[in-house]
């Protein structure tokens, strides 16, 4: 990323939008995941509507797993249906061993659109819970023009 782009033109940049989805029910036990990664589970999804070609959106994420079996997790943050992060976790086995996830991207925005961004993950073992708080946030950033 060019100094340039951090910049906003030298001016900085400007929250034009912020977005977040906290589950309505965002207690402890919110069940287990996908073992498919070709149907990974839904944890959060947020909308923006106004984007501009130069737009930065910030996405922030947090969610905890209780490793009750083990084995790798995988998280993606899809806008539509590309990807645009993915990480991939090993997660020790036994007992009821909690781990939190936390982590943001950034998506550099290119064209005038809609855009639906869904985090969502899958486990290699169904023992692997996804518990709560969960928080998805997104900040639409817009470069401040001279």
């Amino acid at each position: 990323m060019s100094n340039q782009l951090c910049r906003g033109n030298g001016e900085g940049f400007e929250i034009v939008d912020f977005q977040f989805h906290i589950p309505s029910t965002n207690h402890v036990d919110l069940g287990s995941l996908s073992t498919d990664s070709n149907y990974p589970t839904t944890i959060a999804l947020l909308t923006l509507n106004n984007l501009k070609p130069g737009d930065i959106v910030l996405l922030s994420w947090t969610f905890v797993l209780n490793n009750q079996g083990g084995d790798e997790f995988t998280h993606q943050v899809w806008r539509g249906d590309t990807t645009i992060h993915r990480s991939i976790r090993g997660i020790e086995g036994g007992g009821e061993d909690i781990s939190i996830t936390s982590s943001q991207t950034i998506d550099k925005i290119n064209s005038y659109q809609c855009a639906t961004y869904r985090l969502t993950g899958f486990a290699n073992n169904p023992d692997i819970n996804l518990n709560g708080p969960v928080n998805f946030s997104a900040q639409q950033l817009r470069p401040k023009i001279k």
